[in-house]
């Protein structure tokens, strides 16, 4: 999925499967040119990122998250007053739109932010009743706690956010996260297998579920996701190693049965 590779930071491929979908569906809806924005300014290109902008904003002049986004991106590149306006802007079709707090939390949050993205989630949470965007607010609010090492903070905030909306990819995967903090590896495993159940193709979440699956002594399922992590990258040296520790336990555990 684009929104969780760019929430992993791997803006070129989120970028080149925003563009698929824009290639193979023209009219599809205005949020994925925003997720191209979005990724050309964290790409460092964004004379680009204000151009696609203006696209979604031509077809949907009201779009709040366009314009949250685009009072972002004007305030980093020295338009202050551009920003203002932009920002402006939205809070007229809603003073207290969640979604456009919501999207300005997690641009910021990017931006190592913080305390802020904290401040504007708890905002959010007071703006809405929308259960998808209390659960926006739910994870931006719990990821932003676990930047800061506030791990029992974090953890309540990813759980409402799942809660709230299971189909929130990154909650479940950051929820995962923090069964594996607390040494809950049969719920951590859930949350991961959810997680692969939508992306099959994040390997950080196959390298995870491989260990979880080691810890609990799913040998034969954690050889298989690390095969899987080897034939993507065969260099990484990690799990070749982790392959070698399991077929190491595996010829051990055949001795002492034959024993």
């Amino acid at each position: 999925m684009a929104s969780l590779k760019f929430n992993e930071g791997e803006y070129h491929v989120a970028l080149e499967m925003f563009q698929g979908v824009l290639k193979s569906d023209p009219g599809c809806p205005a949020n994925v040119r925003l997720g191209i924005a979005l990724c050309l300014h964290n790409l460092k290109e964004p004379e680009a990122a204000i151009k696609a902008l203006e696209r979604v904003l031509e077809l949907e002049p009201n779009n709040p998250e366009a314009m949250a986004a685009m009072a972002v991106l004007s305030m980093n590149n020295g338009d202050i007053e551009g920003g203002m306006k932009a920002m402006a802007k939205a809070s007229t079709i809603n003073p207290r739109q969640a979604a456009v707090i919501n999207h300005v939390a997690n641009h910021l949050f990017h931006k190592g932010q913080y305390d802020t993205v904290i401040t504007l989630a708890q905002k959010a949470l007071k703006s809405t009743e929308s259960p998808s965007l209390l659960a926006e607010a739910n994870f931006q609010l719990a990821r932003a706690y676990q930047a800061k090492e506030e791990y029992d903070l974090a953890h309540t905030h990813y759980a409402e956010a799942v809660n709230l909306d299971r189909q929130l990819v990154l909650a479940q995967y950051g929820l995962g996260q923090m069964y594996i903090h607390k040494r809950l590896n049969d719920k951590a495993i859930d949350c991961f297998e959810f997680v692969l159940s939508k992306d099959k193709d994040c390997f950080e979440a196959v390298r995870i579920l491989a260990s979880l699956y080691a810890k609990v002594g799913r040998m034969d399922d954690a050889h298989s996701l690390l095969k899987r992590v080897t034939a993507h990258n065969p260099r990484d040296p990690d799990p070749w190693m982790e392959l070698g520790e399991i077929a190491t336990e595996k010829k051990e555990d055949n001795t002492a049965k034959v024993h």
